[in-house]
């Protein structure tokens, strides 16, 4: 039985940042190192990614977006996990947001592979 096991993670962020056309274009990639009290630490390499859609458009319908996160562990060469999202910006303003999505997560245990359908709505609150 694979248990919880706390510990500290320092991370190293780049974001590549692009509009082409009316879509909106995000790169994130980050380097992890993950420290545990009772385990070996970890390096990892993830990547979150994500398109806008109709980024430029001042109409209050709904704008479809795509994302993905996979999340890699360097020592291992292993994918832990990926995350493949699909969804719309139902309303934004300057202080809140919010987006209802379709998320098909795959986590990577140690048989095999888990598929997971995970529906949610995300609020965003900006101060």
């Amino acid at each position: 039985m694979n248990t919880w096991i706390a510990g500290h993670n320092y991370l190293l962020y780049g974001i590549l940042l692009f509009n082409p056309g009316n879509v909106k274009i995000r790169f994130a990639n980050r380097m992890v190192y993950k420290t545990f009290k009772n385990a070996d630490s970890q390096l990892g390499f993830d990547n979150l990614s994500n398109l806008d859609f109709f980024a430029r458009s001042t109409n209050a319908i709904p704008k479809p977006f795509l994302s993905d996160e996979i999340f890699t562990e360097l020592k291992s060469m292993t994918v832990q996990q990926v995350r493949l999202y699909g969804g719309l910006h139902i309303w934004k303003s300057k202080l809140i947001g919010f987006d209802l999505f379709y998320c098909d997560l795959f986590v990577n245990c140690i048989v095999d592979w888990k598929n997971y359908n995970v529906y949610g709505l995300n609020t965003k609150i900006n101060l």
